[in-house]
C-alpha cells in the first residue's frame, strides 16, 4: 500500500443494525476483525476498516463523521439480516456510499458493494433496496430444518474463515484497482464476466468457478434470482457491459422467484441476443458430463443449448470443471489479447499458427511395435510433421483415468481428426466416432466441430471397413505402403479453415 495514503479514510465501511451485534455476542466485531485479517494478507496493505460503534464515541458528532467516511470509503460491506431492512440508519449509510460511488468510473459501483446475509431474507425484501440489487453476496448462516443458524466464530471458526476469505478475495481486488498495493491475488484484469445461475445440483460447482474466476483478477456479474418487471432490463444492461458470459446448465429444473421459468433460461436467452447483436462478446454455456437431467422440460432445454450454437461467439462445453477451468482460460486469454483502455479493440488479424492434428488409433491392435499398422502410422505422423502440422497420438502406458483424460483433452484442443481403422474392432471404431460427434457438439463450433476429420481405413480391408459410413467424417483408404496424396485433401481443407476458431 502506497505510504502517503490517508488513514482518515477507510478502506471498508462496514453498514450493519446494531442488533446483529449482540446475537451471537459482538459478532460484526469479530467479522470486520477478521475481515482486515484476511484483506491485508490477500490485498498486502493495512485496510482500515469502520464500523459506526468503534469509530465514533458519543451521538454529537454522529452524523456528520459516519457519513464523510462513508462517502469516502472504496467499499461497503452490508450485513444483512431481518433487522437490516428495519434499520433506517443503515440504509441511508448504504444510499451515501452508493451515491458517492457512482461518480467514480474507474470501478462500477456494483461491484464495491457486497452483502453478507448473518441470515436469509426473504428475497422479496431484498428487492426494496436497488442499491442491493445485483450485487455480490455470501451467506454466513447455514439452514436448519426449522431456523437459520448464524455461523458463530466461536464454534465454526474454520468454516467462519473459509466465509471471510471468500469475502476477502473480491474486496482486495476492487482495492488494488483503485489504490495499487503488493495484491497476494491476480489484478482486476479488467474482464467482465455474467455468470448466469444453475439449479442446486450444480451449486457446489458454480461457487468453486466464480471464486477461480474471481481469483485470476476477473469481475463476476450476477443477477438476483426474483423476477421482477425490470428482471430482463437489468440482465440486458449487464451482459452490455460485460465480454463473456457462462451458463452453467444442470440436471435440476429450478424455478426463478416469483416466476415458472427455469433459473437458468432467461439470462441464457438475452445472452443469446447479446452474442447477435456483438461479435466481440462470448457466450459459452456449459454442462459437466455423464449427468442425466431431472426432468423432460430439463432435457429439452439440454437439447436446445446443444444445438444453439449458430455463431461463432456461441459455444457450448461438456466437461468437468477441472477441464472446464482450463478451456475457459484459453477463451480469456484470447479476450485479453484484444483488450484496450476503452474495453476491447475490433477484432484483430487471425495468427498464423501450425495446427494440431490428433492422429486416433486404438494402441492395443494397431500402432504395436514391429507391426505394419505401426509402420503406417509413425509414416502419417512423420508425414503430417513435414506438412508443419503439430501431431498428437493417444496415451500408452499409463493409468486408464490419464489415457481417458488426454483423448478428451485432445479431442477438445485439436484442429482436425484422423482415425487409423486398421486391426482394432467395429466397435472400438464405433465409440470413436461418438466421440467425435459428442465433442464436436460441446466444442460449439460450426458443422462438423472441426477444420477437418477423417477415418482412415488401413489393409486388409474387412466387411465391417467396407460398411463405414459417417455423413460428418471423410472416408479415405489407404494403401501400402502409405501413399501421402491420400490425404492431400484432408491437408488441403484444414489448411483452408481461417483461425482462430
Amino acid at each position: 500500500m502506497a505510504d502517503n495514503f490517508d488513514q482518515t479514510i477507510p478502506h471498508i465501511f462496514i453498514s450493519y443494525a446494531h442488533n446483529d451485534n449482540v446475537v451471537p455476542r459482538q459478532w460484526v466485531d469479530e467479522f470486520a476483525k477478521r475481515l482486515k485479517e484476511y484483506v491485508d494478507v490477500r490485498w498486502g496493505g493495512d485496510a482500515k476498516v469502520w464500523t459506526d460503534s468503534r469509530e465514533v464515541q458519543g451521538n454529537d458528532a454522529l452524523q456528520r463523521k459516519i457519513l464523510a467516511a462513508v462517502k469516502r470509503a472504496y467499499v461497503i460491506v452490508s450485513v444483512i439480516s431481518p433487522s437490516y431492512f428495519n434499520s433506517p440508519w443503515s440504509l441511508t449509510e448504504l444510499r451515501t456510499f452508493y451515491e458517492a460511488a457512482k461518480v467514480d468510473a474507474e470501478v462500477d459501483v456494483t461491484l464495491r458493494v457486497f452483502k453478507v446475509y448473518k441470515l436469509s431474507v426473504e428475497p422479496i425484501a431484498a428487492k426494496t433496496i436497488p442499491e442491493l440489487v445485483d450485487t455480490m453476496g455470501f451467506a454466513f448462516y447455514t439452514k436448519g430444518e426449522r431456523k437459520d443458524v448464524t455461523i458463530d466464530p466461536s464454534h465454526a471458526n474454520d468454516v467462519f474463515n473459509n466465509a471471510i476469505d471468500d469475502v476477502a478475495i473480491p474486496v482486495s481486488q476492487v482495492l488494488t484497482k483503485l489504490l495499487g498495493g503488493e495484491n497476494r491475488l491476480s489484478r482486476m484484469t479488467g474482464i467482465r464476466i455474467y455468470l448466469g445461475r444453475a439449479g442446486s445440483d450444480l451449486a457446489e460447482q458454480r461457487y468453486a468457478l466464480r471464486i477461480a474466476l474471481l481469483l485470476a483478477g476477473h469481475s463476476v456479474i450476477e443477477t438476483d434470482l426474483v423476477y421482477d418487471g425490470t428482471y430482463e432490463k437489468r440482465v440486458r444492461a449487464q451482459l452490455a457491459g460485460c465480454h463473456m458470459s457462462i451458463h452453467p446448465i444442470g440436471d435440476n429444473y429450478a424455478r426463478l422467484e416469483n416466476s415458472d421459468l427455469p433459473v437458468d433460461r432467461p439470462a441464457y436467452d438475452l445472452a443469446n441476443e447479446e452474442a447477435k447483436r456483438r461479435p466481440e462478446f462470448r457466450r459459452i454455456s456449459w454442462r459437466p458430463v455423464r449427468t442425466l437431467p431431472g426432468n423432460e422440460a430439463q432435457a429439452r432445454f439440454i437439447e436446445v443449448v446443444r444445438d444453439d450454437v449458430t455463431l461463432g461467439n456461441m459455444e457450448h462445453i461438456e466437461e468437468e470443471l477441472v477441464y472446464f477451468k482450463e478451456t475457459l482460460n484459453d477463451r480469456l486469454a484470447v479476450i485479453a489479447e484484444h483488450m484496450g483502455p476503452g474495453g476491447l479493440k475490433p477484432r484483430a488479424p487471425a495468427r498464423v499458427s501450425a495446427k494440431t492434428v490428433y492422429l486416433l488409433y486404438d494402441p492395443r491392435f494397431d500402432g504395436v511395435e514391429g507391426t505394419a499398422s505401426a509402420a503406417a502410422i509413425t509414416a502419417i505422423r512423420d508425414y503430417l510433421i513435414e506438412q508443419k502440422f503439430n501431431v498428437a497420438k493417444p496415451l500408452t502406458e499409463r493409468s486408464p483415468q490419464d489415457i481417458a483424460d488426454f483423448h478428451r483433452r485432445a479431442l477438445r484442443k485439436c484442429d482436425g481428426v484422423l482415425v487409423y481403422y486398421g486391426d482394432a474392432s467395429p466397435l472400438w471404431i464405433a465409440d470413436a466416432v461418438d466421440d467425435l460427434h459428442d465433442t464436436a457438439k460441446g466444442r460449439g463450433f460450426d458443422a462438423g466441430g472441426y477444420d477437418e476429420c477423417a477415418v482412415l481405413l488401413a489393409p486388409q480391408m474387412t466387411p465391417a471397413k467396407r460398411d463405414f459410413n459417417d455423413f460428418d467424417v471423410r472416408r479415405l483408404v489407404l494403401t501400402d505402403p502409405f501413399d501421402p496424396a491420400v490425404l492431400a485433401n484432408f491437408i488441403a481443407k484444414l489448411r483452408a479453415a481461417v483461425q482462430p476458431r
